[in-house]
């Protein structure tokens, strides 16, 4: 039978204990990496869809100014062509 005394336990134990910890950290670290990977990788996506589907204020003009041009061109057209 093996005699251990009551330091090379806690010794022991207290290794164990810190290498748990350790992977624990490195566990915690890797999660939150890749967690924020993910959130940025969601607000590129959001960011593009809203881009590509909304138009900014500012630009609404243009655009509005562009459609009535192409509809009197079809009218044009359509008057010509009628």
């Amino acid at each position: 039978m093996m005699n251990f005394d009551g330091g090379a336990v806690v010794a022991a134990v207290t290794a164990a204990v810190g290498v748990s910890s350790g992977a624990v950290v490195l566990y915690q670290r890797a999660t939150v990496a890749e967690l924020r990977l993910l959130i940025e990788q969601t607000r590129t996506a959001i960011i593009t869809h809203i881009n590509g589907q909304y138009m900014r204020k500012e630009n609404c003009p243009f655009r509005e100014e562009t459609v009535h041009s192409l509809l009197a061109l079809l009218r044009k057209d359509a008057k010509e062509t009628g």
